[in-house]
């Protein structure tokens, strides 16, 4: 599980560490920079996958990466700490940008990795010296292993089992990471030979009905999970079937009233539910199934009818127990919404006086004076009394 987040320099973000939960629900105004929070852990997944250069050019360049009025000698930092598994030491990871003046295009790479305090991996702008796990013969230390100019040390060296904690920390971030964007919408229909992920969603959920149509063919006990599940929040729904031929890659739903035929519409709400189960539910498609996984989701609740949030909400509460626990970081602008999450839960997301962006906890005395009076969290974070809403 994902337990911290901390950003320097970072887009909006001066410098913020985030705690996390099993479920952490960021709140605030539009432009807060709550968005700049969860681009952090893409910008970490595509860096391990395709390469430091490609991730800061798909954010513009470097000034768009670094904070503006930055110092212009100082790096830009994301660290996270997560535990692989329940009795495993916690793991810390930090990749540093260091952009020279004027503003390169490539720039100067660091990278820490520890575990329990004990330091597995520490590079500093290209002179790499790499702790390995204790052996017989005491810790090893190599340096200058080769790598490509935009690669990370921890996507060469996390691709070898042997070494565990690196490799743990590479999965993590490349195979357990689902994120959708704001705007997700799954297609209902893709045509023949369109290349998808058969692990990781897709961040607009494109690639949906291949995901779908894998885990009914191979995985069918999975699939009646995923059905259930679906069939609880949305009362209508019968079933959904898949089907591919040399045409298309296709779901459709089938509803109770007329469950022998495809129903002739599926609204956004549903289309999206669909979609976040089964980036849940894909998690458990691959043999890394029983490591934890986050689900990472921007307004969720878009779409969704205010009468199924609460079930929503329990159901997500459900998938962070057991085994292999599945975490939740969500963003939301709906009071209805925040009504079912705890106040431990939720971060409240502002900028400050100058610019930058701000993360804090609810205030302790919320539950004791607000709640239990019976107000509930949406209601007092209309009141201004939580931050994270317009002046």
């Amino acid at each position: 599980m994902l337990t911290k987040l901390r950003l320097k320099n970072w887009r909006s973000v001066k410098e913020a560490e985030i705690d996390l939960a099993p479920i952490t629900v960021f709140i605030g105004a539009n432009s807060s920079g709550k968005t700049n929070i969860l681009d952090a852990l893409y910008f970490l997944r595509e860096s391990s996958e395709d390469g430091i250069l490609q991730a800061v050019q798909n954010r513009g360049g470097a000034e768009k990466v670094r904070s503006l009025g930055a110092d212009p000698i100082g790096p830009v930092e994301i660290e996270f700490s997560f535990k692989a598994d329940a009795l495993g030491d916690e793991l810390t990871y930090l990749l540093g940008l260091k952009f020279n003046e004027p503003i390169t295009i490539i720039p100067e790479v660091s990278e820490y990795l520890e575990s329990g305090n004990k330091p597995l991996l520490e590079m500093k702008h290209g002179g790499l010296v790499q702790f390995l796990e204790p052996g017989d013969d005491g810790l090893k230390l190599m340096r200058n292993p080769p790598l490509a100019f935009e690669q990370t040390s921890l996507s060469v060296l996390g691709r070898d089992p042997t070494r565990r904690a690196m490799y743990q920390t590479f999965q993590f971030m490349t195979e357990r990471w689902q994120m959708l964007d704001e705007n997700f919408m799954p297609p209902l229909s893709l045509v023949a030979g369109t290349r998808g992920s058969i692990r990781i969603i897709d961040r607009c959920a494109d690639n949906v009905p291949i995901l779908l149509d894998i885990m009914q063919k191979y995985r069918p006990e999975l699939y009646e999970e995923f059905q259930n599940d679906l069939k609880w929040l949305l009362g209508h729904v019968d079933s959904v079937i898949t089907e591919s031929n040399d045409r298309e890659t296709r779901f459709a739903l089938h509803e109770k009233q007329h469950n022998q035929q495809e129903a002739p519409t599926i609204s956004s709400g549903s289309a999206r539910l669909v979609a976040i189960l089964t980036a849940v539910y894909a998690l458990n498609l691959t043999s890394l199934a029983d490591m934890p996984g986050l689900v990472v989701i921007e307004e969720p609740d878009t779409a969704l009818n205010p009468g199924i949030l609460r079930n929503f909400v329990e159901q997500l509460r459900v998938y962070t127990e057991g085994d292999a626990p599945r975490q939740f970081i969500l963003t939301t602008h709906n009071p209805r919404f925040l009504d079912y999450f705890k106040p431990e839960e939720v971060r409240v997301v502002s900028r400050d006086e100058n610019g930058y962006t701000t993360v804090s906890d609810i205030p302790k005395h919320i539950p004791e004076v607000w709640l239990e009076d019976g107000y509930t969290l949406g209601e007092v974070w209309m009141t201004h009394s939580l931050g994270g809403l317009p002046e």
